[in-house]
């Protein structure tokens, strides 16, 4: 504010405010001093294209949707194929549900120069983030080919991460493309080791490829032979799915040992349903415990606690 006094019309600091505001959520004042920015500056100043994107992203935080394309629009027209402003454009209007112009948004983000970009572009946009959500607009559409396309990829231009593989995998499964299947299994396993992102891909797998059960059996034996914290979980839901709380309850016990709040409230749960309140409430507590923001473990505790706490004796009454 001291710099702005002393250059009340320099394009660089309008935009430095505006940032600022823009991050703190102080929307109205950010868009004053980024329009202000945009027509102090010359067509070639390199903020110019920050500043379009903090001016679109503050009109859509405001609900103002038009307004916050024809941003986009007009930044993209002054800049050319930015990659935040195609990025942008294409998730407000998959948002609105325009798909095919979204796609076109997001594929003119990948292929987009970013040669002279400002220094806080994110460089996941140009790649891995625009075709991850490719995918997954391609899948909503019932495009299985080009999803896979677009998903192989972000895969291929983010190898530390399973975002893509997750997705990929399941539409493969039910495509019966066991080769991509496989594929992004793999990915997981090399990427996640024995998680539960792993475990529960590797049972999905086995059941479609060597019938229902198949699954089961796999957590089973991962869980006995390696008992990480991921493979016990994974093995307990899917108990608790199929019914199963006796076979269920050791291994909820085990993990409960490792403090892994989930197991806990698991077998609050179970014993709610076999109606022991009281057992309940004291593992409910040991869920909120180790998990204080879980909302369900909140509800429950309160729920339980309005069943199990007796009515106290009645007050004294008093002489009148």
């Amino acid at each position: 504010m001291l710099d702005l006094k002393e250059r009340p019309d320099h394009p660089f600091v309008h935009f430095c405010i505006g940032m600022e505001y823009h991050y703190n959520h102080e929307h109205e004042q950010a868009i004053q001093h980024l329009i202000r920015s945009i027509k102090l500056s010359g067509s070639g100043d390199t903020i110019l294209r920050k500043t379009w994107a903090l001016l679109a992203g503050s009109l859509e935080a405001l609900g103002k949707i038009d307004d916050a394309l024809e941003a986009y629009r007009k930044g993209i027209v002054a800049v050319g194929n930015d990659p935040d402003l195609c990025f942008g454009r294409a998730k407000l209007l998959d948002a609105l549900g325009r798909k095919e112009e979204a796609i076109a948004n997001y594929f003119r983000a990948t292929q987009a120069d970013i040669s002279e970009h400002f220094s806080s572009f994110d460089i996941g946009i140009v790649n891995y983030k625009s075709y991850h959500n490719l995918g997954n607009i391609f899948l909503e559409l019932g495009r299985y080919d080009e999803a896979r396309e677009v998903w192989q990829k972000a895969m291929q231009a983010n190898l530390s991460e399973i975002g893509s593989a997750l997705p990929l995998f399941q539409a493969a499964l039910q495509q019966k493309d066991y080769a991509t299947a496989k594929e992004c299994k793999d990915r997981i396993f090399h990427v996640a080791g024995l998680g539960e992102s792993f475990c529960v891909a590797e049972a999905n797998w086995l059941n479609s490829i060597q019938g229902p059960g198949a699954g089961l059996v796999a957590l089973q034996q991962i869980a006995q032979t390696h008992q990480t914290e991921g493979s016990m979980l994974v093995l307990c839901r899917e108990l608790l799915g199929r019914g199963m709380e006796r076979e269920a309850v050791p291994w909820l016990l085990r993990l409960n040992e490792l403090d892994v709040a989930e197991a806990a409230f698991l077998l609050g749960s179970i014993e709610t349903q076999q109606g022991n309140h009281e057992a309940a409430l004291a593992w409910m507590h040991r869920a909120q415990h180790l998990n204080p923001d879980h909302e369900p473990t909140a509800r429950l505790v309160a729920a339980l606690e309005s069943r199990t706490l007796a009515p106290g004796p009645d007050p004294p009454r008093l002489m009148s």
